[in-house]
């Protein structure tokens, strides 16, 4: 984290030209800094093809193949089979600290919350605490414990980590966003402050602890600083990354939401942002390049942007829903059961029920009474029910790419690999992946058919198509009367999925996603939506931003970086006038920060909106005392004559 981790790589493969780790982790370090495309930059396209020549030629051991196979599943877009080579390596050497620092970075990729949290968690009990790279572990678990909201764990394993090694930027990056979350932002400020003389030369991390410090100042009403925090620290020439171009543009939005204006600062972050586009690495990425072309008034490029965007998500193998989400998530268990009994083995906590197996059959792949495909090899007493079949196709879009093209063939040299189709009606053993992550198992009954590697996987995985009925819940998650009683009239639609293995929200943390994919289902909504706000049409950015909600983590980075368009939707609903909708999603913000000044004081406006006189002043009075109060206090220090600055006056009460 500290000095140029990238360039001392380059300069260690320089010195040694068969280097493989120096040259793989140079590799990663590119592909991690959000504006590089693996595919066509040229330094990792050079990279993969020395890396994979060392393979080839014998020069390689385990561990390093292990890291050139995840280098090529990441930068070829399969993120979620980089984190899953990664932990097979791991499942081998839980002491190797460089892969779960990799790892760690990949997930964060993803906007895996859990996975943040248990990649480091899973190691650290083979670990002994006075181990070289254990306090490492330390910031990294607490950093996943706060993305999972565990501040508590999170303080206590980040200050223990810097309590004991006090160079650690990415411990103190964790604690930072504890005291941010919990609105702790004195003490996040004087941490920052009184620990700077050694994260300024952190150069992965500088800028965006500069960014966290902006936000904090912000909360506290101090805009001015703020403004001269962005100028000195994310002001063009210092945002030269892509996740630095993203906290200056990040920033810069959160003062215009608080009606701060930002003048000529837009256009100078436009010839950054431009060097990003058509990459299309990380769709956190691309909707912040959609934020600065829309602020900054640059309407041909924003449609140029959002038209590649689209193309870049068609062009993509995982384009067709054909690894989706578990089935769970958009209906919810109680409306799935009233569907069909049979779905409820599905949750991530409950075994496959024997009135959900097939009874045995002398010909596996004959279609069953209902016509649908039994699983080989399952015994049982009952026919699947007619809501669940085994996929021997892929539901939608191309055939998988076979193992000579994956990044699994990096594990064997060129002379002894072989070509495997990753498809259910094919053999597929161990031999033709590194290992199964930790808490996956073959299962017995699956004689031939494929295992998907699935980290932190507690049950057998097997994928299945599911026809889920295409309707919505109602408010408590049942189903329409009509819809319970005849669920078979629904209209369907294919998804998908895996038994066990890890859940989530909308397309599922276990699927190796290609982000082209969540750019079309995601990403793509969102830079709409937020473009559409700049412009003035708060109707088309709650149409967009609000059905994305529920899925934002998918599209990488950490909660507080994704906030700004939660906020944004907060806006853009009390724009609108949709006062009911405004008044849900900020009492939801009051809940989970109840010390948000700013929070408070839209939430009081919206109070008052809605003629609820009572807790609107309630809330004003919160606003007055937790961050607002603040603000006052210092701007009467700042301006003894009572002159109030123009970026307050917003704030002005009777």
């Amino acid at each position: 984290m500290t000095g140029d981790p990238a360039g001392k790589c380059a300069v260690a493969a320089s010195m040694e030209p068969g280097f493989a780790m120096a040259m793989a982790l140079e590799a990663f370090f590119i592909v991690m800094s959000g504006g590089a495309n693996g595919r066509t930059d040229e330094r990792v396209v050079s990279l993969r093809r020395r890396l994979q020549y060392l393979v080839d030629s014998h020069h390689c051991n385990f561990r390093e193949r292990s890291f050139v196979a995840a280098l090529h599943a990441w930068s070829d877009g399969r993120i979620r089979e980089a984190a899953a080579i990664l932990e097979g390596w791991l499942l081998e050497q839980p002491h190797d600290v460089l892969a779960v620092r990799v790892l760690h970075d990949t997930y964060y990729f993803l906007g895996d919350a859990e996975q943040l949290r248990d990649s480091p968690g899973r190691v650290m009990g083979g670990w002994d605490a006075q181990r070289p790279g254990y306090l490492k572990l330390c910031g990294m678990f607490a950093f996943g414990a706060q993305e999972c909201r565990q501040f508590a764990l999170a303080e206590e394993q980040g200050m223990r980590a810097l309590s004991e090694e006090m160079e650690d930027p990415w411990a103190l990056h964790a604690v930072v966003h504890v005291y941010e979350s919990l609105g702790r932002r004195y003490e996040g400020q004087r941490l920052l402050r009184t620990s700077r003389w050694f994260w300024d030369s952190a150069t992965l991390l500088n800028v965006h602890l500069h960014w966290h410090w902006g936000l904090m100042q912000l909360g506290d009403g101090q805009f001015e600083r703020a403004m001269g925090r962005y100028d000195e620290w994310l002001r063009e020439d210092s945002a030269t990354e892509a996740l630095n171009v993203c906290d200056a543009a990040s920033l810069l939005w959160r003062m215009e939401l608080l009606g701060i204006d930002a003048f000529d600062r837009w256009a100078e972050l436009v010839p950054l942002v431009r060097r990003f586009m058509g990459q299309h690495v990380m769709p956190y990425v691309d909707v912040h390049i959609a934020m600065v072309l829309a602020a900054a008034g640059e309407e041909s490029l924003l449609a140029d942007h959002l038209a590649s965007m689209r193309s870049a998500a068609l062009r993509s193998p995982l384009f067709e829903p054909a690894m989706s989400s578990t089935v769970t998530a958009p209906l919810g268990p109680e409306a799935m059961r009233q569907a069909d009994p049979a779905w409820g083995f599905l949750h991530r906590e409950e075994a496959l029920p024997e009135s959900a197996r097939a009874e045995p059959s002398e010909a596996p792949d004959a279609p069953s009474e209902s016509g649908l495909q039994r699983p080989r090899g399952r015994e049982g007493t009952g026919p699947l029910s007619p809501a669940v079949r085994v996929a021997d196709e892929h539901v939608a879009g191309p055939d998988p790419p076979s193992l000579r093209d994956s990044p699994f063939s990096a594990f064997a040299p060129a002379s002894e690999r072989r070509s495997v189709v990753l498809r259910s009606n094919e053999e597929f053993s161990l031999a033709d992946a590194p290992a199964l992550p930790l808490g996956s198992e073959m299962d017995p009954d699956a004689q031939d058919r494929p295992i998907i590697p699935v980290p932190m996987s507690t049950l057998p995985v097997l994928p299945l198509e599911v026809r889920v009925p295409d309707f919505g819940a109602v408010d408590d998650g049942t189903l329409p009367e009509d819809a319970a009683n005849d669920p078979g009239s629904l209209p369907t639609r294919p998804e998908l999925v895996s038994i066990g293995g890890v859940g989530g929200l909308g397309l599922g943390s276990h699927s190796l996603v290609d982000p082209r994919y969540v750019a079309a289902s995601v990403g793509l909504a969102v830079a709409e939506g937020m473009a559409a706000y700049r412009t003035g049409r708060s109707d088309e950015a709650v149409s967009r931003l609000l059905p994305a909600r529920s899925s934002l983590s998918i599209m990488g980075g950490s909660r507080a970086q994704r906030d700004v368009f939660s906020l944004t939707l907060e806006a853009a609903a009390t724009q609108s006038r949709r006062m009911l909708l405004a008044r849900a999603l900020l009492r939801e913000r009051a809940t989970n920060a109840p010390n948000d000044g700013h929070a408070m004081y839209h939430l009081s406006s919206v109070l008052f909106a809605t003629g609820d006189y009572r807790q609107a002043a309630q809330s004003r009075d919160r606003a007055l005392r937790f961050g607002l109060g603040q603000a006052r206090h210092m701007a009467r220090q700042a301006h003894p004559e009572g002159a109030m600055p123009k970026n307050l006056e917003p704030f002005r009460t009777g």
